[in-house]
């Protein structure tokens, strides 16, 4: 195993805990960085060996990078590991500052900046069969409200990024969904002018973790939402994984390869009724539910920082059948179901569940989340792949 530093930003997430933790099991010595004065979950585990607080990413890009270089300056991180969407474009700009003291593993600049475009996306996977529902590129409010009322309500409404840079503050936004005319200009006063408005897709939600690097995917872990929250259009509450098909393998190579990632990634797809899938999203960072993807096996973040450090990889996919629960978020969903008349179903959801990967208990790590809520921490092994 290797003994190397790996330095990980955005230590208030769930996919930075699930980093953290990952990476010690897998003998890294762990630092992790959050924003002054925001609850950090990942400056509570036991993986951690030390804490640094740095300036938001978000609203204070030089202030961000200035303390990433102090920390880096003396050589003795290895690797850094971008967190969240804002922190990766700024260490991608910022990389001349760093890259002469600790190892990145980015693709270029512009590889970046296209992986973090969803209209980039919505070419990309259209040429490589995982066309998006209907898609709309707006550049005003009145063009959102005629694509809207073209494509029929309700429709989701996305930023171009993630990371709205116009505007006097950099601000973060994921997709919101519209169901009447005043709600999409609602939205368009929080988003800006550039949106995507895409139809609304029925059908099951797909992630697809891993790690993409040299043209090969070096880890694959593919799951099925069974919940969301919100529950109409939201992050996985309750998940598990599957077998992916190797039809699908392909096409998100092909994908991935056509927009110059490397690294961590995950996207996120919706399977067609007659077959196929629609690709809706791509996080090429860390992700909410990668804890799953470890738990089954399948140790992303120790598979991209080997790749990174010229350590030997052996590429691995996710085994299936590992259940996921991101426990908060599952539980308003249950009381939703009871809200709005369906106790059955609360029922189900609200009851303990067992054997499943948590996104923040874990009886090995109780800090992050109260003690007692059993977790699966790497209980499966992944499957080597040739």
């Amino acid at each position: 195993m290797s003994s190397a530093r790996v330095l990980v930003t955005d230590g208030e997430t769930r996919a930075c805990l699930a980093a953290v933790r990952g990476l010690s099991a897998g003998g890294f010595e762990v630092i992790s960085a959050a924003p002054d004065g925001q609850v950090a979950p990942a400056h509570w585990s036991r993986a951690v060996r030390r804490r640094i607080r740095t300036p938001h990413p978000l609203t204070d890009e030089p202030g961000f990078l200035a303390a990433l270089a102090d920390e880096v300056a003396g050589g003795e991180v290895d690797v850094l590991v971008p967190g969240g969407d804002a922190s990766l474009l700024d260490i991608s700009r910022g990389r001349a500052r760093l890259e002469e003291h600790v190892r990145i593993g980015l693709p270029s600049a512009d590889a970046v900046w296209r992986s973090l475009d969803k209209a980039e996306l919505s070419e990309a996977a259209t040429r490589w069969g995982l066309t998006p529902p209907t898609t709309v590129v707006c550049r005003s409010a009145d063009e959102a409200l005629g694509a809207a009322g073209d494509l029929g309500y309700p429709v989701v409404v996305k930023p171009v990024r993630s990371v709205i840079e116009s505007g006097p503050l950099r601000r973060r936004s994921g997709s919101l969904l519209a169901a009447a005319p005043a709600e999409v200009t609602a939205v368009m006063d929080q988003l800006g002018d550039d949106v995507l408005v895409q139809r609304l897709a029925v059908g099951a939600v797909l992630s697809f973790g891993g790690v993409f690097a040299g043209g090969r995917l070096l880890g694959e872990a593919v799951s099925r939402y069974e919940r969301t929250w919100l529950p109409s259009s939201g992050s996985a509450s309750f998940s598990e994984t599957i077998d992916g098909a190797p039809e699908l393998r392909a096409r998100v190579c092909a994908l991935l390869t056509a927009l110059g990632w490397e690294g961590l990634f995950e996207l996120e797809l919706i399977e067609r009724e007659g077959g196929g899938w629609h690709a809706i999203d791509m996080n090429p960072r860390p992700y909410g539910s990668m804890s799953l993807a470890i738990g089954a096996g399948c140790n992303l973040p120790v598979l991209w920082c080997r790749h990174v450090l010229d350590e030997p990889v052996t590429a691995t996919r996710a085994v299936a059948g590992v259940r996921y629960r991101w426990t908060d978020a599952d539980v308003r969903h249950g009381l939703w179901q009871l809200r709005t008349g369906h106790p059955a179903a609360a029922a189900r959801v609200l009851r303990p569940h067992r054997h499943v990967v948590h996104a923040f208990a874990g009886d090995h790590d109780p800090g992050p989340a109260s003690p007692g809520s059993r977790s699966w921490p790497l209980a499966a092994r992944g499957v080597p792949v040739p």
